[in-house]
């Protein structure tokens, strides 16, 4: 399903805990900085992963992903308002609207989604980007990566979201109604089940900007 789109599958162990082997992508390069080449680029395996036939296991989007949205803001406000981003008022008079614009059924769809498309998940290579980390892949709405994309691109030095892609507005508040929901909060301490009982096996950590670490860029040759 993955075929070009992403890094080869060169083997697997699920005797014990589940491993996968994937192909080295250090050779890539990776984003940013953004140009109109490399938009080009994702926005085009986007399209074509969208119109890939998913296979009978995948969930639906609304499954695995994304709980919660604005309904998590209005119960609890106080996060995101801690960043000053907007005003209680305009919050109060905002939440209506944006709780019925985000409504959880735009995200169905028949199309493979990725649902975590982002700078830290994107390398290119021959003129292709190849995504990584489909841990989260799903059916659902293709507008839903776009849209998730686009902010973190833009904050990243690329373009405004509007002049890359006409999204529908419910998706959008949608989006927006995940990454409120998390605004303010602290970072997680505590790792998956599956990471703490193979702890003890990892290397130590190398210290590095967020998403990559020194290693990561020693192999693939970028400077700090």
């Amino acid at each position: 399903m993955v075929g070009q789109l992403g890094p080869r599958l060169l083997g697997w162990d699920d005797a014990g805990l589940p491993m996968l082997v994937l192909e080295d992508l250090s050779g890539c390069v990776w984003p940013p900085p953004w140009d109109a080449g490399r938009v080009a680029a994702v926005r085009r395996s986007l399209a074509e992963l969208s119109r890939r036939t998913p296979v009978p296991q995948l969930p639906r989007a609304r499954e695995p992903a994304y709980p919660g949205g604005w309904a998590e803001v209005a119960a609890n406000p106080a996060p995101l308002l801690s960043l000053g981003l907007c005003s209680p008022g305009w919050l109060e008079q905002a939440l209506a609207t944006l709780l019925t614009a985000a409504a959880p059924e735009l995200l169905d769809g028949d199309a493979v989604v990725h649902l975590d498309v982002r700078s830290d998940n994107v390398c290119f290579r021959g003129g292709r980007a190849l995504l990584v980390d489909w841990n989260l892949t799903a059916v659902g709405n293709p507008d839903f990566d776009l849209a998730f994309w686009l902010p973190s691109l833009h904050a990243e030095g690329g373009p405004q979201p509007e002049q890359v892609a006409d999204i529908p507005a419910g998706v959008v508040a949608l989006v927006a109604g995940f990454l409120a929901a998390r605004a303010g909060l602290p970072p997680s301490r505590t790792p998956p089940a599956w990471a703490r009982s193979n702890a003890p096996n990892w290397p130590s950590p190398c210290p590095g900007r967020p998403g990559r670490s020194d290693c990561h860029r020693r192999r693939s040759g970028d400077s700090a």
